[in-house]
């Protein structure tokens, strides 16, 4: 991970700016920072599974969404998935199951996807979908 300084310096920043203004301005001001800093996509996304960890899902959201600019598309595959848990984490189930969709069309093949979505489709009673996404990760898991 960069150096820490950089990155405490990015958490104050963050946690300021969700505390007085709209996620955007926060994601914008925080892919400016790491710009300006030298902090990488893989950081941030490791920022925001801590603080997603940590319950802090405004801050982890940021950090995820901000992450999605500096990463290729396997990378960004992760972050759009811990979007979705985030989302599915503050019951915003429409804007999670967009967050699914964008990780698998980047990996189809990412399993825990494929399980946590089904997981989504079944909580929403959409039990034929998340039997298709649960076969497909059962098959995925069988080839490794």
């Amino acid at each position: 991970m960069s150096e820490n300084k950089n990155l405490d310096e990015l958490q104050k920043e963050v946690k300021s700016c969700i505390q007085s203004k709209e996620p955007v301005t926060c994601i914008n001001q925080t892919i400016r920072f790491a710009n300006e800093n030298d902090i990488d996509g893989i950081d941030l996304l490791e920022l925001s599974i801590q603080e997603r960890v940590n319950n802090n899902y405004d801050i982890a959201y940021v950090y995820t969404l901000a992450s999605v600019q500096f990463l290729d598309n396997g990378e960004k595959a992760q972050a759009y998935h811990n979007a979705a848990l985030i989302k599915t984490s503050t019951r915003d189930e429409n804007k999670a199951e967009d967050y699914y969709r964008m990780a698998l069309e980047l990996s189809p093949e990412y399993i825990r996807a494929h399980y946590n979505y089904a997981g989504l489709l079944d909580k929403l009673d959409r039990t034929d979908e998340a039997e298709k996404h649960y076969k497909k990760a059962k098959s995925l898991e069988a080839n490794i």
